[in-house]
C-alpha cells in the first residue's frame, strides 16, 4: 500500500518531502535522473530490456491463460449441451 501513496523512502522522497539535508536524488541503480516511486517502476532504461518485458510477458501469460480457460469452459458447456439436451428430447 505504501507505494500507492508513493510514500517508499527514495532518495526523492527524502529530500522533497523529508527535507533530509544535501541528498542527490539520482537513481542508486541506474544513475539516472530523480530516483521516484514513478521512475523506479516504470522508466529505469537499464531494465527496460529484462525486467520490464519479463513482468509485461508474465500478465501476457496470466490473460492468455484465463482467455484460454474460459474458452474452454464456455466449449464444454455448448458440447454438453449439445449431447445431453438433444437426449433428452
Amino acid at each position: 500500500m505504501a507505494i500507492q501513496h508513493q510514500v517508499i523512502p527514495t532518495k526523492n522522497y527524502r529530500k522533497v518531502i523529508l527535507k533530509e539535508g544535501e541528498i542527490e536524488d539520482k537513481c542508486r541503480r541506474c544513475s539516472g535522473k530523480g530516483e521516484t516511486t514513478q521512475h523506479l517502476l516504470n522508466r529505469r532504461p537499464s531494465l527496460a530490456a529484462t525486467a520490464y518485458k519479463t513482468r509485461h510477458d508474465a500478465a501476457e501469460k496470466k490473460l492468455h491463460q484465463e482467455i484460454f480457460r474460459q474458452m474452454m469452459k464456455d466449449k464444454y458447456i455448448r458440447e454438453y449441451r449439445t449431447i445431453y439436451m438433444t437426449q433428452e428430447q
